[in-house]
């Protein structure tokens, strides 16, 4: 199975989610509009089947900083 990169608007809403792990507020800042923002960004960010390559950067990142700061 090839793994899939993040395209630029992905990278965004995995870097703004990071900031502030609101999911809603952090497509909106990565530029989705708010209705799919409201509808969509939680499933993406926390539903490994939706955006597995989205859902596996968050995880990394979470994993990583709980190592840094237990």
């Amino acid at each position: 199975m090839v793994k899939r990169v993040l395209d630029a608007r992905e990278k965004r809403l995995f870097e703004e989610y990071l900031i502030g792990p609101d999911p809603k507020q952090a497509a909106i800042n990565a530029g989705y509009s708010a209705s799919t923002a409201a509808s969509k960004a939680y499933q993406w960010l926390s539903i490994s089947k939706i955006k597995p390559h989205v859902f596996d950067a968050v995880k990394a990142a979470q994993a990583e900083r709980s190592v840094r700061c237990p």
